[in-house]
C-alpha cells in the first residue's frame, strides 16, 4: 500500500525513531516500537492531520503537519487514548510529552538503527491506515520484518494471529471458516501470504471474538489478557456475568485459590463463555477476574460475594486450590491458558467447593489470617453482605444466617494473639 502525500518522509520517520529509545513515548509506558525484526508504530500528529481529525489547525501547511517537531511515536493503546481524550491532551501536553521523552532518550546503537533505516527505506510496508476509527489525526505503520528462512516472514502479527486461533483448539486452515471477513484458505499458507492478508479491521475483529488485549496481536504488549478487577464491586461483577450468560448459555468458570506466605492477590476467577461451535464441538473464550487478596478477611467477604452472583446468573463455578505460582502467572495475562480436550478452563489442582463459603462458616473462614479477629470480622462481614441479599442464591439450605451468627457468638471471650499489641 502506498503512502499517502500527507506521510511524513523517510528522513522524519528516521529522525523519530532515533529519539524514541525503542519505546513508546508516553509517560510511564515501556511498550516497544520495535520487536523481533518487526516495527510497529503509532505516528501520530500533535496538530490534526486534517479538518476533522483531533486537534486540527487549519492554519499549518502540509509541510508543517508532516513535520517531526508536529509528530509523537505512541504505542497502540496510547494513541488510542490521546485521541480520544482531546481535553485532556491538548497540543501543549503533547508537546510536553514529547519534548520530555525525546530529551531523556538514549542513543540508539548503530546496528538497531541501521535496521530501522532499512526497513522504512526498503522493505515494503504492507499496511497504512487509521487505527480503531477513532485516529483520524494518526496512521498506523506496520514494516515487514526480514524474513526468517526457517518460519516464512518472521512477523509477529502473524505468529500471533494463528497462535491466538491455535490456542483455541482451531487450526491455522479452520481460521478462514471461523473468522470470515474475506480471509481465505490460500492466505493461510504461510506467514507471508496472511500477512498480506492482515489489516487492522481483521486484527480487531480477531482480537474482540477472543477477548484478547488488541495490542498483543499487534505485538505491542505482551499481556495477552485484561484482567477484570472487581474487587468490592460484587454489583459490578454480578452485571458483568448476567451480560456474558444473556449471549450463550452454558457459561462456567472456576475459582482459583492459592496459599501464600506473601501478602499478595491470591485468588482469581476464570469464566469461559461460549461463542460458537466448529465440527460440533464448542468454541470458548475467556476472561480472568483479579484482585481478590482471599486471606484478608474483607476480600474474603467481596469474593464471596461474586460467587453468589454469579450463581445467581447461572453462571456456575467450580473451585480448584492451586500454588501461588499459577495465579502469578494467571494474573500476568502474558500466558494463554492450557487448552485441553475439550476447553482450556483450568482444571489443576484440589477441588473444592466456592458456593461453600455461602453457607458453611468453615469453609468462608478457611485460610483467613489475621488470627480471631480476622475471623471475628470476616463473619461479621458475612452478616452484613447477607442482610443486603449480596449472598442471596438458590442453594437449598436453610437458616444459614444462624449458623453464622453462632460462628461469630463462638468467638467471644476467644483471646487473639494480635490483639493488645
Amino acid at each position: 500500500m502506498a503512502l499517502f502525500q500527507m506521510n511524513p518522509t523517510n528522513s522524519t520517520l528516521k529522525a523519530l525513531f532515533s529519539l524514541s529509545s525503542n519505546k513508546c513515548a508516553f509517560p510511564g509506558c515501556k511498550a516497544q516500537l520495535v520487536k523481533r525484526n518487526v516495527v510497529l508504530a503509532d505516528v501520530c500528529h500533535i496538530r490534526g492531520e486534517k479538518p476533522g481529525s483531533p486537534r486540527y489547525d487549519e492554519t499549518q501547511n502540509t509541510d508543517q503537519r508532516r513535520a517531526a517537531e508536529n509528530l509523537i511515536l505512541l504505542c497502540p493503546t496510547h494513541h488510542r487514548e490521546i485521541d480520544t481524550d482531546v481535553e485532556r491532551y491538548s497540543v501543549e501536553t503533547l508537546r510536553a510529552m514529547k519534548t520530555d521523552h525525546e530529551k531523556n532518550a538514549t542513543s540508539v546503537p548503530a546496528e538497531e538503527a541501521h535496521m530501522w533505516q532499512q526497513s522504512f527505506t526498503n522493505q515494503e510496508i504492507v499496511s497504512v491506515g487509521q487505527v480503531g476509527g477513532f485516529s483520524a489525526g494518526t496512521m498506523n505503520i506496520v514494516i515487514a520484518g526480514e524474513k526468517d528462512p526457517s518460519h516464512g516472514s518472521g512477523s509477529v502479527i502473524a505468529e500471533r494471529f494463528v497462535q491466538l486461533f491455535e490456542m483455541h483448539g482451531i487450526h491455522r486452515n479452520q481460521i478462514p471458516r471461523v473468522l470470515g471477513h474475506g480471509l481465505k484458505l490460500a492466505d493461510m499458507r504461510n506467514n507471508d501470504a496472511l500477512l498480506d492478508a492482515l489489516d487492522t479491521d481483521l486484527l480487531e475483529t480477531a482480537s474482540d471474538f477472543f477477548c484478547i488485549n488488541h495490542g498483543w496481536l499487534e505485538g505491542a504488549v505482551d499481556e495477552i489478557y485484561p484482567l477484570h478487577d472487581f474487587y468490592k464491586e460484587h454489583d459490578r461483577f454480578e452485571h458483568f456475568v448476567r451480560e456474558l450468560a444473556s449471549r450463550a448459555n452454558g457459561c462456567t468458570g472456576v475459582v482459583l485459590l492459592a496459599q501464600t506466605t506473601e501478602h499478595e492477590e491470591d485468588a482469581l476467577i476464570v469464566i469461559q463463555e461460549p461463542i460458537g461451535e466448529l465440527n460440533a464441538k464448542q468454541i470458548y473464550r475467556y476472561h480472568l477476574c483479579n484482585n481478590w487478596l482471599a486471606s484478608y478477611w474483607k476480600a474474603r467477604g467481596y469474593l464471596a460475594a461474586c460467587v453468589a452472583a454469579a450463581w445467581r446468573a447461572h453462571v456456575y463455578l467450580l473451585g480448584r486450590r492451586v500454588p501461588i505460582d499459577r495465579v502469578r502467572e494467571l494474573r500476568e495475562g502474558k500466558k494463554f491458558l492450557e487448552y485441553g480436550l475439550d476447553s482450556a478452563l483450568p482444571t489443576d489442582g484440589l477441588h473444592w467447593h466456592p458456593e461453600d463459603m455461602l453457607v458453611k462458616p468453615d469453609a468462608f473462614l478457611d485460610g483467613v489470617d489475621e488470627g480471631v479477629r480476622g475471623k471475628r470480622l470476616g463473619l461479621q462481614m458475612w452478616l452484613d453482605l447477607e442482610r443486603t441479599g449480596a449472598l442471596m442464591t438458590d442453594l437449598p439450605y436453610l437458616r444459614v444466617r444462624q449458623l453464622f451468627e453462632r460462628a461469630l457468638a463462638s468467638l467471644d471471650g476467644e483471646e487473639d494473639e494480635n490483639e493488645g499489641d
